[in-house]
């Protein structure tokens, strides 16, 4: 309903796909909704991994890694507040309130490199993270009102 109130045409190919990431065996429901994971699958995952368990994460990194080769998974996550700056922890909180508030508590954080050498032990042959100021380096550096993302998430991007 939001693709079509945006004017965004949804192509015959595409399925949608419901599932509870912390309770579905996510290879079986994308199997049942006629998903070829011998075929290579792009995954973007975005703004999903904090709400969930690191249990749950976890599962659905291993379904993907079952994926053909030359498959890619990207997604977004969180860093533990340990690695943040006393500015960023502080903002940090304030958004961890707010959106607890709103009944969407984050459950998960990961360290980079934990996260990485993850990825690599599960089967993946790369895996490449992106930093908040290789982001703003790439995204944000022309913008005059100073946007720019903070410290607090990463994106990773790992290949089959």
């Amino acid at each position: 309903q939001l693709l079509a109130e945006a004017g965004i045409g949804v192509p015959a190919s595409l399925t949608f796909v419901p599932a509870d990431l912390e309770r579905d065996d996510l290879g079986g429901v994308l199997q049942r909704a006629g998903f070829r994971a011998d075929r290579a699958a792009c995954v973007s995952w975005m703004g999903v991994t904090m709400y969930l368990t690191a249990d749950a994460v976890a599962a659905t990194l291993r379904t993907v890694a079952g994926f053909a080769p030359g498959s890619c998974l990207c997604f977004d996550y969180r860093v533990p507040v340990a690695m943040l700056n006393p500015v960023e922890r502080v903002i940090n909180a304030v958004i961890e309130q707010r959106v607890a508030a709103l009944g969407e508590p984050w459950l998960s954080t990961f360290d980079p490199v934990q996260l990485q050498k993850q990825l690599l032990d599960l089967g993946f042959s790369s895996a490449r993270n992106a930093t908040p100021e290789e982001l703003n380096a790439r995204y944000f550096t022309r913008r005059k009102d100073g946007l720019r993302t903070g410290g607090g998430v990463c994106i990773m991007c790992a290949s089959r």
